[in-house]
């Protein structure tokens, strides 16, 4: 997850897209930046839409229950439009391809998981990003983590 103002990152190793996989990456990720985004953009994986359309696309029914608990809107990416994509496509995966996998060998998950997080912070988080040219880190302590809304006082049943 790549917050879209200070380009943040969230990253976590899984091996598969199920719905309840995808649903405890949001926790995760909320948890992390210690609140949640008002609107998350998501590519159109059938963890997140059922049926991609322009005008009235279908929600999957555990992720629309998940927005509803932490309170933001999904916005689904646009159909055979990679732009929409961008902060997290183009930005935080590829960057993270290119300069935390790049010729690693990854411990077992639990410890990738900790090494990346990490990463997020010391290297993501302190490099001067190409498009705002400031560090994510200190735009997102500055100003987004702010913004972000509270975490809810209780657990999503749909994200435990």
């Amino acid at each position: 997850m790549t917050l879209s103002w200070s380009r943040h990152q969230y990253v976590e190793f899984v091996f598969d897209q199920e719905v309840a996989t995808w649903l405890r990456c949001h926790r995760h990720a909320f948890e992390y930046f210690g609140g949640v985004p008002g609107r998350m953009v998501v590519d159109n994986l059938k963890a997140a839409i059922v049926r991609v359309a322009f005008h009235d696309p279908v929600v999957q029914r555990a992720y629309r229950e998940c927005a509803e608990h932490y309170g933001f809107l999904i916005a689904p990416c646009r159909p055979a439009t990679p732009q929409h994509k961008g902060k997290v496509e183009q930005g935080g995966g590829h960057y993270l391809k290119r300069n935390f996998l790049a010729g690693r060998t990854l411990p077992a998950r639990p410890a990738a998981n900790a090494l990346v997080l990490t990463w997020c912070r010391e290297t993501a988080g302190q490099r001067i990003h190409d498009t705002t040219k400031e560090r994510p880190l200190e735009r997102f302590e500055q100003v987004e983590r702010a913004a972000l809304q509270p975490l809810p006082h209780a657990r999503s049943r749909t994200t435990m």
